[in-house]
């Protein structure tokens, strides 16, 4: 996720702690004035950082896949083998991780 990066870049340190993200700065002196618009940015998009920050789950326990989606509205992971969305605006995020090969693309 190009905000959390932009944040590292920064000097700042990010982890997920359950439902909530902390962050501190590690860099000496005061955090430059652009990190205030990324951390806004951040809480905006509170849901896919995350899942960013977060483990993905490992492959699904049914299928065996790694394939996995968030929908919109929140809530756990989605296996995208087994419970492909019924629309891609319920798409929230793909996994960011590998190809999945059911489908011969990157999710």
């Amino acid at each position: 996720m190009e905000v959390i990066e932009a944040l590292r870049r920064l000097g700042y340190q990010l982890e997920a702690d359950g439902v909530n993200i902390r962050f501190h700065f590690t860099k000496p002196g005061r955090p430059p004035a652009e990190a205030r618009l990324l951390l806004e940015a951040l809480q905006a998009r509170k849901a896919e950082a995350l899942a960013h920050l977060t483990a993905w789950p490992g492959p699904c326990y049914c299928c065996g896949e790694v394939c996995w989606w968030l929908h919109r509205d929140g809530g756990s992971p989605i296996c995208g083998r087994c419970h492909p969305p019924a629309y891609p605006e319920h798409v929230r995020a793909w996994m960011p991780q590998a190809a999945c090969r059911w489908r011969g693309r990157p999710c």
